[in-house]
């Protein structure tokens, strides 16, 4: 990898910046859920202490095999990722206990 020398640019009095933008990268519309909605909605973060940090941890609970399932559907709705076969010579790690 090669690197490119960059440019000195002396700033001199008259040099004025232009402001910054808050709208280089748009946050996305969230919509607010009414409280009253809220009672039939599901559970998964009911305290710290019970989101699992692993899949071992969430296997076998329905409730985090759905949203598992459901945020998988929407990478491969929304394209952000391809299955693909190992480099030739590669071998797959599985996790102890799985």
């Amino acid at each position: 990898m090669h690197s490119v020398p960059l440019p000195i640019v002396s700033p001199t009095s008259d040099t004025e910046l232009p402001p910054p933008s808050s709208s280089i990268h748009p946050s996305p519309i969230i919509d607010i859920v009414p409280a009253s909605s809220s009672s039939s909605l599901p559970s998964l973060h009911s305290s710290p202490s019970s989101e699992p940090t692993s899949y071992a941890q969430a296997r076998g609970h329905l409730k985090w095999e759905q949203a598992m399932d459901e945020e998988l559907q929407a990478l491969e709705n929304n394209q952000t990722w391809t299955l693909t076969a190992l480099p030739n010579g590669r071998k797959l790690l599985v996790p102890v206990g799985l």
